[in-house]
């Protein structure tokens, strides 16, 4: 007999099943945005399948050891599962189900018990999270395919639909046509923004002006604007990320300090990650992050051996503010906390900077809706990928070849092994002891060939809701917010000014007496008027009004708001009415 699930589901997710049900489908393809629940929805759907005796057993998938720790847990706190994660062979009849790796599941050892498996469990359902790591053709998705054969089938639930490659995912459709990806049920970015599931995005710029001798010896100097080869543009990249530069010392600073600001004005528990590209880059940055703000932070690499993959779970409980990756934590991994990304990696691909981008859009269960926070190079490609956050992103092939059936599979020899199919790295907290000399590794050859002059850091504005803001503007809005003493986020704060087309002095225009409780009457009728008014234009409720204000805005209920609060909420409404006009104008 199966417990009730202990865990409210979303609408979509309740949608997601019903789809589910609805096509009895054996193979049923999920895409959910990081962030949004898929590992609930999935875990739900095998729940149903157990409950209904539709199956007897469940074996989850999943990219790496930490996630298969992740989801052990989830299992049997929302659905009372008991799910074995270090599986070797036989499993008793105790368990509901095992949890493995792709690296696993190709293994010799993994192959063989997972095909044996059916001979005493008949009815498997196989969960597959993030199946872009198996292709067809190559040894995990022939494996997958193989250990399969005799299942009932199964979902695959995937944040990033897509491979980076040509090569066809198992399991899924693909349009006749188009050669597109065909999710059973889809939740996009968008979806989730709607719905509140997940943190709004403002990137931060940050240009530079480097000088460095290439990897030809050449002396080149550019910053992020000028156009330059494919090749010089992974240089330039390369030297504005170098731990020594000044743009690095810039980045840090500036968001330690924003995350401090964060902490002690919206979220104590707020947290960073900064994305390094290798293990030296991590160990080197970790030095000048604590050179330059005073602060030993957290360091994640693979080539460490001390801590467990426990240790990412504790950071996410601890009071540390800041942790350091190779690479990313990776993906699926919840920190909701995690408030900042720092991106100082040479990875530019989609596929990366979605991945890494979704560490930082999960939100923590009862808690308000913060938005997230960026540090982007103004690198051309990257921040072609931050104002695409929204674009629905599909795998798409050149060929649609026919799907052979598999004998037996390839080893895992031939699988192209990629930062996101390593199992995630350890932790080392760097709080005990520095590492011996001897424990850092050498610098790979061509960062020994790159030579770094200068490269400086430069505030280059920011992009929020696919918006581009000045320099100026993000200026003219912090100036804005402090006058006014508004408890909204400086993007908010840009965002309004330009629909007012306000300038730094901008002011409530009421007519205020001296007294303090006549003011605060007046005050009231004021953002009462404009609030009926705004109601009327845009065919909503008075109260919704105020409730916006109070739910989204971080403001107080009317009874409940000082002067100084009205005052915010009077300048507000006048944007929300001027913009609503405006819309109605272009309409």
């Amino acid at each position: 007999m199966y417990k009730t699930p202990n865990v409210i589901m979303r609408t979509w997710q309740i949608e997601q099943q019903q789809e589910f049900n609805r096509l009895a489908k054996k193979w049923f393809t999920l895409a959910a945005t990081p962030g949004s629940g898929k590992t609930t929805a999935m875990l739900n759907n095998a729940h149903k399948m157990l409950s209904t005796n539709r199956s007897n057993f469940i074996v989850i998938v999943v990219p790496t050891d930490t996630l298969k720790t992740q989801w052990k847990r989830k299992a049997l706190k929302e659905f009372g599962l008991q799910m074995k994660s270090n599986f070797t062979g036989h499993v008793t009849h105790e368990y509901d189900g095992i949890i493995i790796t792709y690296q696993q599941l190709a293994g010799s050892v993994g192959i063989n018990a997972l095909h044996d498996l059916h001979s005493y469990k008949e009815k498997v359902f196989f969960i597959f999270d993030e199946p872009h790591h198996m292709a067809l053709g190559l040894a995990w998705g022939d494996a997958a395919r193989y250990v399969t054969k005799q299942s009932i089938g199964g979902v695959l639930g995937t944040g990033t639909p897509f491979r980076s490659d040509d090569y066809r995912i198992p399991f899924v459709d693909y349009h006749s046509d188009t050669h597109e990806l065909i999710p059973d049920y889809e939740y996009t970015y968008s979806d989730a923004l709607i719905d509140r599931v997940v943190r709004a995005i403002f990137f931060r710029k940050i240009n530079t002006e480097a000088s460095w001798y290439s990897y030809k010896d050449e002396l080149i100097t550019a910053s992020f604007y000028d156009e330059l080869s494919e090749a010089q543009a992974s240089e330039r990249l390369n030297a504005a990320i170098h731990p020594d530069s000044d743009f690095v010392r810039h980045v840090l600073k500036q968001s330690y300090a924003e995350l401090m600001r964060l902490r002690q004005t919206e979220q104590h528990n707020a947290k960073g990650l900064v994305i390094c590209k290798s293990i030296y880059h991590a160990e080197a940055i970790a030095r000048t992050f604590e050179e330059v703000n005073n602060k030993k932070p957290i360091i994640v690499t693979s080539y460490d051996e001390h801590g467990t993959k426990d240790d990412i779970s504790i950071f996410g409980e601890s009071d540390e503010p800041i942790i350091i990756s190779v690479d990313m934590i990776s993906e699926g991994v919840d920190i909701p906390p995690l408030r900042s990304l720092i991106y100082l990696t040479n990875k530019t691909t989609p596929l990366y900077v979605n991945q890494a981008i979704g560490r930082i859009t999960r939100v923590e269960k009862d808690r308000e809706l913060y938005n997230g926070y960026v540090y982007l190079p103004s690198d051309p490609r990257l921040l072609k990928l931050a104002h695409e956050i929204k674009k629905r992103r599909i795998h798409t092939i050149k060929y649609l070849n026919t799907v052979e059936d598999i004998d037996e599979p390839k080893s895992d020899i031939d699988e192209p092994k990629s930062v996101e199919d390593i199992d995630t790295p350890n932790v080392w907290t760097g709080i005990d002891e520095p590492k011996p000399i001897d424990d850092i590794p050498p610098k790979t050859h061509q960062e020994r060939l790159f030579e770094i002059i200068s490269a400086t850091g430069i505030d280059d504005g920011g992009i929020y809701d696919a918006q581009e803001y000045a320099s100026s503007e993000i200026e003219q809005a912090t100036d804005f917010i402090t006058k006014h003493q508004l408890r909204i986020p400086v993007e908010t704060g840009a965002q309004l000014l330009r629909i007012w087309g306000a300038k730094q002095d901008t002011s409530p225009v009421v007519e205020i007496p001296t007294d303090i409780e006549l003011k605060e009457t007046a005050l009231r009728k004021t953002a009462n008027r404009l609030a009926y008014r705004y109601a009327i234009i845009t065919n909503r409720e008075p109260g919704d009004i105020h409730k916006h204000w109070v739910n989204d805005m971080g403001g107080k209920w009317q009874k409940y708001e000082t002067t100084t609060g009205l005052e915010s909420k009077i300048i507000w409404l006048k944007g929300l009415i001027d913009n609503a006009k405006g819309h109605n104008k272009n309409g």
